[in-house]
């Protein structure tokens, strides 16, 4: 426990330090009034400076603050006498002074103003602190700003002296180059278009859930098998909570298990115990004596570099294949890299050169550790995404001119230079997310595993606020792909997501001082319940040659042709310097030259001139609008574009083919994970149900088929509907990555596991042993998958072999469809497949799969039925 006290002593904050802080804003234009920022802007300026006078211009490590901004000063006035007070304000700028929170002077009223310059009010102060705060619009001229005050019973103005004046410690200047959007009144744009949402997306629906006196900054959630949410608190208490009662009405019970954490910032379960991130260490929680305390903290891992700097700190704790993994960030001063000088050629220059900026991989059982992957900033965000594989998201600062997306890949160096130089490589980022448009603190990402966005993410940002959406692809190996708006109204910043049993998402909240937080708010946690719902937007974008492929999650109005012609693109690049944040590059308008809507009005194709691999490509849909006149949730979309891909075999739109099983239709898992599905084999358990699913446990006694299960009635011709999903991890070169499959009449298998994931555009083959698969007989014609840890679903017309006198006479055939994609059209199985029952006249029951695996967990089924001989009843495979 040394390290995490020593940890908890460094990281409790100072009530307040000296000074007033300053932040300003270059704007695109100049404003005849103080104008109001659009959300989620930093500025390009951010000091603390003593007192007044201040004045410009403000300098930045790109183009220094002179006309054309707006200001804001915070600070606390300290008051040793109750008394009304005088206030001076001289200045040739747009002014307005508040005192706690009322306008005290505004410079644009005119009953303020004494002189030419100058301006008085009048306000009654008590004893204490009072927020002062200014609120400036500066256009022209050289900028000066000086606020005096005194008693009324005075006549003498005097400054305001730096002894009295006190802001937030701590404080972290994270600025942004380039100039920023504002208004001057209401904004003239929806919520979404160019400015910030304002609701939480339409696919979910808010609930609180803490009670009043629980007010979490989290760092960390998972949730326990008995279904209690497990929280980590980044506060002075450094505390873990075990929430109960989440699945009753009202607010959640909080209930302290640990406490005295030195800055947790992950948390996790594994293998029946609680574990928890702190600076420099990873800690085993264990309660022994059954009082739901914890009373014993083991160090299981600890040794790399950890300096008292303020932003070393320990982020997240995955674990994965049978290791933990674990990421760093880099000591700062004045929010740039705190470089110091190397001992040795090639040795990073930081105090501690084995800790900062790394991905640890960690053995939990000896507590070894080594460093797979370097060059990282502020990772604060990184779990496991799409097709099972490691994502981390970055912040914005030096070496990083926007925040990042990385596909973590063992042995990488991303963009954050250990030396205070070098070469950093942007093709690197997966996606970049543009700083103060659609992120500034990107936080820990989160896999769809359900519903119309599957397979895609959803990330959280502590700053921006709220939650966007990430839809990746894959070209030449390499992911790249599109962010949208997603959701805002939440009670914090984001920095935490999880899934619960219950289907719900839960999002925990945090926030620091200065301007890393949201709106000023510093916690929450609250829970989005799926509601089914699903607006007007753009589900997904692709790239394809010489141009895009814009998917609709509703078919487009009528009528919208003409303004197919007002859809704007833009591109620029970012490079990665030392200076703190960076300036979009090559900024330039891109021609559409052509635009054509499918018959469906569902897809819309971009032929785009100048697209240039390592951009952003900036998309702007207008005013289009879906049913019922209804306009896109947002019609942006930035999509970074790392490799162009030539050629491809497109690959059709996957959709939902049955909602509910036909009249008829045998259930064999059904709500609940009910139905007459049964162990093959005597003895055998019945597979583990969680929801509604079945969960497969394998049995080791047989590497396949140990606890296979099978209908119980056996079936002939059948129309199959299978829903399944295959966990994360394992390898597929010995078919060990989450196999299963399902097997008609129990010997023709159609294969089942977790790869592949989402297609590479420039590689897009299937293979004949890989998911979609006649097993080692057909591989599909397309690769429709979502990828690990994804419900996805199989929808098979069957038709049966033909025997005569004990003579087959015709093969076994099959149409499957993959999510709705037809991948086999009446394909013949020319035998049985694999370590199969071998084929015979008569009947034979469906069997889904027990196979050897080391992925994540077992595969689940769900919503598994069988309708015997569809064609009879006229549901034949709609093959046009």
């Amino acid at each position: 426990m040394t390290t995490a006290l020593l940890a908890l002593l460094l990281a409790t904050p100072q009530a307040s330090a000296p000074g007033m802080t300053v932040m300003a804003w270059q704007l695109e234009q100049p404003f005849g009034g103080i104008p109001q920022l659009v959300q989620g802007q930093v500025p390009n300026a951010y000091f603390v400076t003593p007192s007044f006078p201040l004045t410009g211009p403000f300098k930045t490590d790109d183009a220094p603050v002179a006309q054309n901004f707006y200001a804001e000063v915070t600070t606390r006035l300290q008051v040793d006498r109750a008394a009304t007070y005088d206030f001076e304000v001289r200045t040739t700028s747009l002014v307005r002074m508040a005192l706690a929170g009322e306008t005290m002077l505004n410079t644009t009223d005119g009953t303020f103003r004494r002189e030419t310059g100058v301006w008085r009010g009048q306000y009654r102060l008590p004893v204490g602190r009072t927020n002062l705060k200014a609120f400036i619009m500066h256009n022209e001229g050289d900028f000066s700003l000086d606020i005096r005050w005194k008693r009324t019973d005075e006549t003498e103005y005097r400054a305001l002296a730096p002894e009295l004046l006190t802001t937030d410690p701590g404080q972290t200047f994270v600025v942004n180059p380039g100039p920023k959007r504002a208004t001057l009144g209401a904004p003239t744009t929806r919520p979404g278009d160019r400015r910030p949402l304002t609701a939480v997306h339409p696919s979910f629906a808010r609930e609180d859930i803490r009670g009043e006196d629980f007010r979490p900054a989290v760092g960390g959630m998972v949730f326990l098998p008995d279904g209690r949410l497990a929280v980590c608190t980044w506060d002075e208490r450094g505390a873990v909570y075990l929430l109960s009662d989440l699945d009753k009405p009202g607010r959640a019970k909080a209930h302290l298990f640990a406490e005295g954490l030195g800055e947790p910032l992950g948390i996790a379960y594994w293998r029946g115990d609680l574990y928890v991130t702190q600076k420099g260490e990873i800690t085993r929680l264990r309660d022994t004596n059954g009082d739901d305390r914890a009373d014993e903290y083991d160090v299981v891992a600890s040794g790399w570099g950890v300096s008292p700097n303020y932003h070393e700190f320990t982020f997240n704790l995955l674990p994965f294949q049978g290791s933990f993994y674990i990421s760093s960030s880099v000591p700062l001063r004045g929010g740039h890299t705190n470089y110091t000088p190397s001992q040795k050629p090639g040795e990073p220059a930081y105090s501690t050169p084995e800790g900062p900026g790394n991905l640890y991989k960690i053995d939990p059982a000896t507590g070894q550790w080594e460093a797979v992957a370097r060059g990282l900033r502020t990772p604060n965000g990184m779990n496991l995404g799409v097709d099972g594989q490691m994502f981390v998201a970055d912040n914005q600062g030096s070496w990083l001119p926007a925040s990042p997306l990385y596909h973590i890949r063992p042995g990488a160096r991303y963009l954050h230079q250990e030396q205070p130089f070098g070469d950093a490589d942007e093709s690197s980022v997966a996606v970049w997310f543009p700083h103060g448009e659609i992120g500034n603190s990107p936080a820990q990402m989160i896999l769809i595993p359900d519903g119309l966005y599957r397979g895609q993410m959803l990330i959280g940002d502590v700053t921006h606020g709220g939650l966007k959406r990430l839809q990746l692809e894959k070209v030449n190996g390499q992911y790249q792909g599109a962010v949208y708006r997603h959701s805002q109204g939440l009670e914090a910043g984001i920095n935490r997501l999880v899934w619960g049993p219950d289907g719900a998402l839960y999002a925990g909240g945090i926030g620091s001082n200065g301007n890393w937080n949201h709106l000023g708010h510093k916690f929450g946690l609250e829970r989005l319940r799926p509601t089914g719902q699903v607006p007007f937007e753009m589900l997904e974008v692709g790239v394809r040659q010489g141009g895009f492929q814009v998917q609709f999650t509703h078919p487009l109005s009528p009528g919208m042709e003409d303004l197919l012609g007002k859809i704007k693109a833009k591109s620029w690049r970012y490079e990665a310097t030392i200076a703190y944040g960076g300036p979009k590059v090559d900024e330039k308008n891109l021609p559409i030259t052509q635009t054509r809507l499918s018959p469906d009005r569902r897809t819309l194709w971009l032929d785009i001139e100048g697209l240039q691999a390592g951009t952003v490509v900036y998309l702007h849909l207008g005013d289009l609008k879906g049913p019922n006149d209804e306009f896109l949730w947002s019609p942006e979309v930035w999509y970074t574009l790392q490799r162009l891909p030539g050629e491809i075999k497109e690959t059709p739109r996957r959709r939902e083919m049955f909602a509910e099983p036909p009249a008829g239709a045998q259930i064999l898992i059904g709500k609940g994970g009910q139905g007459d599905l049964r162990p093959l084999r005597p003895g055998v358990a019945k597979w583990p149900t969680v929801g509604d699913a079945l969960v497969v446990q394998h049995d080791p006694s047989a590497d396949i088929g140990g606890s296979d299960h099978v209908s119980g009635q056996p079936h002939g011709d059948a129309l199959i509907h299978v829903e399944w999903l295959s966990p994360p991890g394992g390898r597929v070169e010995t078919q060990t990555n989450g196999n299963s499959g399902l097997k008609l009449m129990s010997r023709y298998e159609i294969q089942i596991m977790n790869a592949p994931g989402i297609v590479d555009l420039a590689q897009p083959a299937a293979k004949f042993n890989e998911a979609g698969s006649i097993y080692r007989q057909t591989a599909p014609a397309f690769n429709p998958s979502y990828g690990a840890g994804v419900w996805q679903s199989y929808d098979i017309w069957f038709t049966a072999p033909r025997w005569e006198g004990g003579r087959k006479v015709a093969n076994a055939r099959a149409t499957v469809y993959w999510n709705g994609v037809l991948v086999h059209r009446d394909v013949e199985i020319t035998a049985k497949t694999g370590l199969s029952e071998e084929e015979a006249p008569g009947l034979a029951p469906l069997l889904l799969q027990d196979h050897q695996t080391e992925a994540e967990g077992g595969v689940m089924f769900r919503n598994v039925w069988l309708l015997p001989t569809p064609n009879s009843k006229g549901i034949r495979p709609p093959l046009t």
